[in-house]
């Protein structure tokens, strides 16, 4: 329907004005670009310019560089010393985890790490965004916090906290923009995901600086 209207515009054009006929003749001629889709060279070899075909690319990009690989110039030792180091905190730990990793968490630590959640930030795959939740009810905050005691009980990280949406963002500056190495991987979480990794790390906060006990394994 399109085209045929444009050759109906010419056809009307043609005895009239030169310059607009041809700036018509032109514009069905040109073919029809992608606008704002760069194409991207990956290390395979291939180049992408459809979305699908690039959104592939970079998963299997991003999952190249997500697999651990041997590096024989790695630092064996280093390596041995820091297992060593987390094999120690991990056995401090259990110590003490009742006291200050399983018990419940409390109306005041939810509250706080929904009050930290960033506002104007993109949402996961659920379609939540931080304000969602810090202007919800308190029954909604009395649910969340729920479902996060159940999680630290289970022991069990649910698997939408485990999806993320990954986007390749561009370095900036006079990078150009068709090379992979020029972007880094943002990963957009859930905010309930991003809720309890709060929670977790004010917990794990309070108890690495009770006693100095992060000085006593940085100062070894």
């Amino acid at each position: 329907k399109y085209e045929m209207q444009q050759h109906i515009e010419i056809a009307e054009q043609d005895e009239i004005s030169q310059i607009y006929f041809w700036f018509l003749v032109n514009k069905t001629r040109k073919p029809k670009q992608n606008s704002g889709v760069t194409p991207i060279k990956f290390p395979n070899g291939s180049t992408a310019c459809d979305p699908e075909a690039l959104a592939e690319q970079w998963r299997l990009y991003f999952e190249e560089l997500s697999t651990p690989m041997d590096n024989p110039s790695f630092n064996a030792s280093f390596k041995i010393s820091i297992e060593k180091r987390l094999r120690d905190l991990q056995e401090s730990s259990n110590k003490n985890h009742d006291r200050f990793l399983r018990v419940p968490i409390s109306e005041e630590e939810n509250t706080h790490a929904v009050k930290q959640l960033k506002k104007n930030k993109a949402a996961g795959h659920d379609g939540i965004v931080a304000e969602h939740i810090q202007y919800a009810s308190e029954k909604i905050h009395h649910i969340i916090r729920t479902s996060m005691n159940t999680i630290i009980k289970k022991e069990y990280i649910p698997i939408s906290f485990r999806i993320g949406i990954c986007i390749p963002l561009h370095k900036g500056g006079d990078k150009i923009k068709n090379g992979p190495d020029n972007y880094r991987q943002l990963t957009l979480l859930t905010v309930l995901s991003t809720i309890y990794e709060s929670l977790l790390l004010n917990r794990s906060d309070k108890w690495l600086t009770k006693d100095n006990r992060m000085g006593e394994l940085q100062g070894e």
